[in-house]
């Protein structure tokens, strides 16, 4: 999508199955749990997915030391396997830290 651009993969392993780490990203109340950094917050009624291909992943992240600092997350999906695939388009916006601009980027979550 951006063949120009640099890219950045993580892998991590983890000891849950494969459809529990897969709801993990997919059902707003385990997001809410997890995302972000320790201590940042997820307003559960700031979450709302449409988990299809052409669906969605909205969110907003506040910050614990700064509330004011409140980062919303939209992901334009393209692309969704049941259990096995998240591929879309984020777009990050709101008021970000350390003078971030507002950014997209692809994103693109596997689940072996």
């Amino acid at each position: 999508m951006y063949p120009d651009q640099p890219q950045l993969a993580i892998s991590r392993v983890l000891d849950a199955p494969r459809e529990l780490a897969f709801r993990a990203f997919t059902d707003p109340d385990h997001l809410a749990t997890w995302w972000g950094p320790s201590g940042n917050t997820l307003p559960r009624d700031e979450i709302e997915f449409d988990v299809r291909p052409g669906g969605f992943q909205r969110w907003t992240e506040v910050s614990a030391a700064r509330p004011d600092l409140r980062v919303h997350i939209h992901i334009d999906l393209t692309d969704v396997a049941d259990g096995d695939l998240l591929e879309g388009v984020m777009h990050v916006t709101g008021r970000l830290q350390d003078d971030i601009e507002p950014f997209e980027t692809r994103f693109r979550v596997e689940f072996h």
